[in-house]
């Protein structure tokens, strides 16, 4: 259910937000589309990424199993992932582009999150963590 939700509330975002931009009447609507589509994909993914944890999800590092199916079974950190290209898609659409230079520090930040989450689940799940990360990609 609360997948359900959240996309809702996505879909109602982003509506509101194609719908009173200003671009919709301009000769280069078609940037619009482009940016709405790319933002609705990724906030779409980064959604079910949180949704396919389950209990799992928490905001400090803990091991309480490891997820290895839906889209954990081809990203070993799809919620970091999908939420940097999310977030770079709001900045578009919101046309507040300066808000790209803090980039890189997001990727920074999302990356040492990564590699803390990494060593708590290496440490409860050893081997098998580490067979899991040689079939994934970040």
């Amino acid at each position: 259910m609360r997948l359900r939700h959240s996309l809702d509330v996505l879909a109602a975002s982003l509506g509101f937000i194609f719908l009173t931009d200003h671009r919709l009447h301009s000769p280069h609507h078609h940037l619009l589309w482009i940016e709405t589509g790319f933002t609705a994909l990724f906030m779409a993914l980064w959604a079910l990424a949180r949704f396919q944890l389950g209990s799992s999800f928490s905001v400090r590092p803990q091991a309480r199993a490891l997820v290895t199916s839906g889209l954990y079974r081809y990203f070993s950190n799809p919620v970091y992932f999908f939420s940097t290209f999310a977030l770079t898609g709001l900045v578009m659409l919101s046309h507040q582009y300066r808000w790209l230079s803090a980039l890189p520090l997001l990727i920074a930040v999302q990356t040492l999150r990564a590699h803390r989450e990494g060593r708590v689940l290496r440490e409860a799940f050893g081997d098998e963590y580490l067979a899991y990360r040689q079939r994934t990609w970040f």
